[in-house]
């Protein structure tokens, strides 16, 4: 709104002044007209005294306030305009709202909501409540307006209760208002605290919503019940006896209670929801289903191969030679770009359907409970609400608030990347910071897996808003539905460019130089050579190429989406890979055993991690321990291993099922049962033996132990040791068998088993050297990546809580048994250690050797630990010497522009949470790096989708990620990605060969034309010469360049600059060089035939025709390689250049020599003996392109180098200080927490 002045004399509090004056003289007016409306609360309640035009009174301010709030205008004008606007609504709340109008359109509630929140906390510094200064007259009117709409009208009380605690918390200021000193504003916000507290489950605790370290609240709100209901007389408003929530709010409620959890979404533990809720709430929830990205149309498939630049200008040269009578060269256009395109559809065809193969379309099912009873339904079908019961194996439905665990551990790496299983609690977490997920343990979340134990939970959260739904949301938003360019389609859009300025240079010249010689039809040969220099060929063949590679690289367990991305590989400059799976196998292993005086090593099948052996050393000697000399301790470690679990490992007897064996429970307990197996003593072997399992003392993530009480048999080998260790009177019946983390068994231990020489086993006190002796083994286990487990027993007369059911084990028993832990897990005998580890794959270390040679940076990126990590990362090489690790928590405190300075830059990333992997790949693109990052979980998605290659893996991987990825592993394996940036360096030298190929012949052509008309001679080719030539005869060798094998030196050599064009400035130099012999070889002989011989124009034509396209087929074997000669490279190394080279001769003779097709194309027959003149030409030309090699082989291009390295010397200095620095202030935050 402008002042009558103009613009210039507007001031921006006038301007915002005199619209909202307009727009409230619009809500002044009385609604009489509504007056005798009658309220009634439907499910979509009718329009009420004007609801509509209220609801666009309230956006315009809502516009106003947001504006003023983001203007540059001075502070006393923005506080003046903004209690202008804010008063208006006031008067719409409390003459046209207020007692008249208790439900407004969500939406605006929410913007309205917003805006009042921000103004809400404001103070008179113009800063916000935590510096406490005092509020600002705005913001109380601010709160005053958000309290009364709160307590008058139902969908902004929704609205309200739907903020984030911690949001709310820090916006409201209770303890600022509270303490406002202004008695009647401390009335309104401790009603309105009292109202939020009786009508909000959310919030029932009062301590959830203020600051309790503010210095003045006292006792002023102490009297706010910690609990309530809906219904109660606190805080009652004006529209408490209409309003009632049907619809519970979705959220994260880690931090509320099970009974705040439970009362919020009006459910019950034993009873579930009813069916009739269950069918309002799918109505307003819709299905608990992500979206799917519908696969792309055949048609927008076909389109897309026509958005190629060069592809654009053939279609352009096309119409015109059409427009100008020149059909034939219209249809032969129009050839080449049909098959191009064909090619390249049926290409995304096949790379789709192969990616939709991957897919799984298995409908999940959950147990959930309704109407009072457990019924099994589709996940689809769960609504926010509902009771879910989980149970070990399960895969989580939904984002469920746990409310009852007994021993519930849930595998979460979908989401954080973390293999380990999490145990998982009930109490809410107090805080009032943003928890992490990895640390939200009284949660599950949607498609993570249940390892071990039973859980219910209260469904919070459905489809797109858990947090698999929001990445996929994400995901699918913004430019998530663009195509990214590849590097090729950029450098090839900028050659079409250079291109179509040089056809057009060269038609110019050409006409030009024609209307001056008054040549006829020179306008026809003009366009025609400006067709030829845009090398029709080059996209069918560089899609052929790369149609090739990405079968190739298919045919090796890798499937690519676009066959662009092929080249990209080519140029990738570091690889980010995940480790479990990728770079280990992704199963764990026992790997050691060490026992008083053996070391056992236990050895895989190759691609079966629970089959194998084991070959026992003496730790001293290193010597084979022959079976009959093997120690009985090892038994007790075996028998501990297979009865002290509760995994289930089974081999699968059909052979109609890839996975030889079938697992479930913790990765760590099928292990020790592969061990155990692996040394011939299963679990069904110690069965039979008798050991059974009495009780058993869970793992808790507290206790990080578990132990099992078995029956001791009568008969037993070991009855001396478990007497020895029971330290009692009377003769063992039970054995305690435990495990756990080394550092919580050998405190609980007070003796161990010695082994003496000749085999027998005692029992001796736990010494101090002994323990340190033990201690040393396990950190050098530690070292070595393992997870370290500790086993002891101990033998029991009797049970000290009791007997239990021998049909069903009595929960009283089990939990007298967990309260007597402490008596049961004390001086126990050690028996030995049990390293695990998820081994590396045995190719991976012969891969990353490749890398380093070819100058890839590998980063590993995991969740493990940093020593774990770091040993793994240096058994295959990632890690040198002088390598950095950095953890999470380090990576979490700097920003990519920081990381992008590191130097060294980590070559291990440590701890990680997946969503710090957008970050590493930003940095790493900052330092002009090309990126490629692998991944499976869904967290992985957008680091993925912005990676210049985003790999995602085929059997591990989400959905959600193979879809963001450009590339996805069926094998999931890091060896096949170094043999896809092999693929892609080969594909990108061939497309660099057949490119200096055909741009040779086809300037070649111009470089003939030019200078024969320059000189006075006739023009040397008609159009259809011209395009017969560049189809039939060029085509062949270039298709066959283009699956020439890779050279020795591929992998050898440092990844080419991403920032070059295709062309170096030395290959721009062979080119001109390439062009100018084959283009005045040709002029020679056509100037011999013209001006000596006298021969007619049409043979001096022919022989020319003859001689130039010759030439051009055996250029074709000069161009294998840009410095090795043609007698090093010889010409059969490619059999499809030699039968190429064949059909091009072809070609050539049949348009000299078959009749019909001569006087189409404007030829003749050429006489044998004036063959020789062409052999001469072709002798000439080989010889001086031996030469430029020769210089070539002198005068080697430079090594290019990583520039995305450059630039960053003077900084790095810097970036190390910025390090230690971050370091020391975690250090010191760590202290303080720890203190507190």
């Amino acid at each position: 709104m402008l002042s009558p002045d103009g613009p210039s004399s507007a001031h921006p509090a006038d301007e915002h002044k005199t619209l909202i004056t307009e727009r409230s003289s619009l809500a002044d007016s009385p609604p009489s007209e509504h007056k005798n409306d009658v309220i009634t609360l439907t499910s979509k309640p009718p329009l009420v005294d004007g609801q509509v035009s209220i609801e666009m009174h309230l956006e315009l301010h809502i516009s106003d306030l947001t504006a003023i709030m983001a203007s540059s205008a001075t502070k006393e004008s923005r506080e003046a305009v903004l209690q202008e606007v804010l008063l208006n609504i006031n008067f719409i709340l409390e003459s046209r709202v207020k007692g008249k109008l208790p439900r407004l359109d969500y939406a605006v509630c929410e913007r309205l909501c917003a805006a009042l929140m921000v103004l809400s906390s404001q103070t008179k510094d113009s800063g916000w409540a935590i510096f406490k200064k005092g509020l600002t007259d705005n913001a109380k009117l601010a709160f005053r307006i958000l309290a009364q709409f709160t307590m008058c009208v139902a969908d902004f009380e929704d609205v309200v209760e739907d903020q984030p605690t911690e949001n709310l918390r820090k916006c409201l200021a209770f303890e600022e208002h509270l303490t406002c000193g202004d008695e009647e504003h401390k009335d309104l916000a401790l009603k309105l605290l009292k109202y939020m507290v009786a009508n909000m489950p959310k919030y029932s605790d009062w301590k959830a919503l203020v600051n309790q370290d503010h210095n003045a609240i006292g006792d002023m709100i102490r009297d706010i019940p910690e609990l309530s209901h809906r219904g109660s007389q606190h805080g009652a408003s004006e529209m408490s006896h209409i309003h009632r929530r049907v619809h519970p709010p979705k959220g994260q409620f880690y931090d509320a209670s099970p009974d705040q959890v439970l009362a919020i979404f009006d459910t019950n533990k034993d009873a579930g929801l009813r069916s009739d809720i269950v069918q309002e709430r799918q109505k307003r929830y819709g299905l608990n289903k992500l979206p799917t990205k519908p696969p792309p149309s055949k048609w927008m498939m076909l389109v897309h191969q026509f958005a190629d630049f060069i592809i654009i200008v053939l279609c352009v040269a096309v119409i015109i030679s059409a427009a100008t009578g020149d059909y034939k060269a219209a249809v032969a256009l129009g050839v080449v770009i049909g098959v191009n395109t064909v090619i390249g559809f049926v290409q995304e065809v096949r790379a789709d359907k192969a990616l939709r193969g991957l897919a799984s379309f298995s409908v999940a099912m959950a147990q959930v409970i309704r109407d009072g009873e457990q019924v099994e339904v589709s996940a689809e079908e769960l609504v926010p609400g509902d009771v879910v019961v989980l149970d070990e194996g399960f895969q989580v439905p939904a984002d469920l608030r746990l409310i009852e665990v007994a021993q519930l551990f849930v595998i979460e790496s979908l989401l954080t990347g973390e293999s380990e299983p999490v145990s998982k609690k009930i109490d809410k977490i107090s805080t009032r910071k943003l928890v992490p997920i990895g640390d939200r343990n009284n949660m599950a979340f949607m498609s993570t897996l249940v390892t071990q134990g039973r859980g219910k939970g209260v469904v919070v959260n459905t489809a797109l808003t858990t947090e698999v739904g929001r990445i996929s949301a994400a995901l699918g938003n913004g430019s998530g539905d663009t195509v990214k360019i590849s590097l090729l389609q950029q450098k090839l859009a900028r050659l079409g460019k250079w291109l179509v300025l040089a056809s057009i240079i060269s038609c110019a010249l050409v006409v030009v130089i024609g209307v001056i010689r008054k040549l006829s039809d020179i306008v026809s040969i003009g366009i025609s050579l400006a067709v030829s220099v845009i090398p029709e060929g080059l996209v069918l063949i560089v899609t052929l190429t790369l149609a090739v590679g990405t079968q190739k690289m298919a045919a090796q367990k890798a499937i690519v989406r676009l066959p662009p991305v092929v080249e990209t590989l080519g140029a990738v400059t570091t690889i980010c890979s995940d480790k479990t799976g990728t770079l280990t196998v992704g199963n764990m292993v026992v790997s050691e055993v060490l026992t008083d005086q053996s070391r056992v090593c236990f050895t895989t099948e190759k691609g079966d991690p629970h089959s194998g052996t084991y070959e026992m050393k003496n730790k001293k000697t290193d010597e084979l321990v022959q079976p009959a000399k093997a120690d009985a301790q090892f038994d007790l470690l075996m028998l501990t291993c297979a009865v002290c679990n509760n995994a289930t490992l089974r081999k699968n007897e059909d052979p109609a099922v890839d996975k030889k064996w079938e697992t479930l429970g913790d990765p760590t307990e099928v292990a020790l049962l592969a061990a155990s197996n692996k040394a011939d003593m299963s679990l069904s072997v110690w069965e039979q033996k008798n050991y059974k399992k009495v009780h058993e003392i869970s793992f808790t993530s507290d206790r990080k132990r578990m132990t099992v009480i078995a029956t001791i048999p009568e008969n037993s080998d070991y009855r001396d040791v478990f007497s020895a260790s029971s330290q009692e009177q009377v003769a063992p019946t039970l054995v305690a068998l435990s495990k756990g983390a080394a550092d919580t068994i050998l405190p609980r231990c007070s003796n161990f088993v010695r082994v003496a020489a000749d085999g027998t086993t005692s029992i001796r006190p736990l010494d101090a050297q002994s323990r340190t002796d033990l201690e040393g083994e396990c950190e050098s286990l530690a070292g070595k990546g393992m997870r370290v487990l500790g086993l002891a027993i101990r033998g029991l007369s009797a049970l000290p809580f009791g007997a239990a059911d021998d049909s069903k084990e009595s929960e009283d028993v089990q939990r007298r048994a967990d309260e007597h832990a402490a008596l049961i897990e004390k001086s126990m005998t050690f028996i030995g250690i049990v390293g695990i580890i998820d081994p590396p794959r045995p190719e991976v270390a012969g891969s990353v050797a490749t890398c380093h040679e070819a100058s890839i940076r590998v980063c590993m990126i995991t969740g493990d630990h940093r020593v774990t990590a770091a040993s793994i990362a240096s058994t295959l090489g990632i890690l040198p010497p002088n390598g950095r690790v950095m953890s999470g928590v380090e990576l979490s405190a700097v920003s990519a522009e920081d990381l992008a300075k590191f130097h060294p830059f980590p070559n291990v990333f440590a701890r990680v949470n997946p969503d710090d992997k957008l970050k590493i790949v930003q940095a790493l693109q900052k330092r002009g790096e090309v990126v490629a990052m692998t991944g499976d979980g869904v967290n992985d998605a957008p680091a993925i989708k912005n990676a210049d290659v985003g790999i995602a893996m085929g059997i591990s991987g989400t959905e959600i990620t193979r879809q963001a990825a450009s590339m996805i592993l069926t094998d999931d394996n890091f060896s096949t990605i170094v043999t896809a940036v092999r693929e892609g360096r080969r594909v990108f030298d061939n497309i660099q060969k057949f490119l200096l190929y055909l741009l040779a012949v086809n300037f070649s052509q111009v470089v003939l034309m030019l200078s024969a008309i320059s000189i006075g001679l006739p023009v040397p080719f008609t159009s259809l010469m011209i395009l017969w030539a560049n189809v039939f005869v060029a085509v062949p060798p270039s298709i066959s360049l283009g699956v020439e094998p890779a050279e020795p030196t591929v992998m050898t050599r440092p990844p080419r600059d991403p920032k070059r064009g295709v062309l170096s400035k030395q290959k721009a130099f062979i080119l001109g060089a390439h062009v100018c012999l084959l283009g005045f070889c040709a002029l020679g002989v056509f100037g011999i035939a013209v001006n000596v011989d006298h021969f007619s124009d049409t043979y001096a034509s022919s022989l020319a025709f003859a001689t130039l396209f010759t030439l051009h087929v055996i250029h074709s074997f000069m161009a294998r390689s840009i410095n090795l000669s043609i007698f090093q490279i010889g010409l059969f190394g490619n059999k499809y250049l030699f039968f190429g080279g064949l059909a091009s001769m072809f070609f050539i003779f049949l348009a000299i020599y078959t009749p019909g097709l001569n006087d189409l194309i404007e030829l003749e027959p050429i006489k044998a003996i004036d063959w020789l003149r062409v052999l001469v030409a072709v002798a000439v030309h080989v010889t001086l392109v031996e030469i430029i090699k020769i210089y070539v082989r002198c005068f080697p291009e430079k090594a290019n180098e990583h520039k995305g390295l450059e630039g960053f010397e003077n900084l790095e200095n810097d970036a190390d200080e910025r390090f230690k620095e971050i370091q020391i202030q975690m250090t010191e935050q760590q202290e303080a927490d720890a203190h507190h």
